[in-house]
């Protein structure tokens, strides 16, 4: 069964949302959840320049 990255995502977010909500992480923690994520689902060059400005740096780029 293959799985949609996209719908991934969208769970890792409600999930993250959730948890800042009952006060597990705060705000920061729940975003850089899914900044790279969101990176590894588009796998687009400009998504990797807005991730690399944030200052967190690539964990590990595909090839394109």
């Amino acid at each position: 069964m293959r799985i949609d990255r996209r719908l991934a995502f969208l769970e890792r977010a409600a999930a993250r949302l959730t948890l800042y909500h009952e006060g597990v992480m705060d705000l920061e923690q729940a975003i850089a959840g899914l900044e790279s994520a969101l990176c590894e689902m588009c796998n687009c060059a400009c998504y990797w320049e807005i991730y690399d400005a944030l200052g967190r740096g690539p964990r590990k780029r595909r090839a394109t």
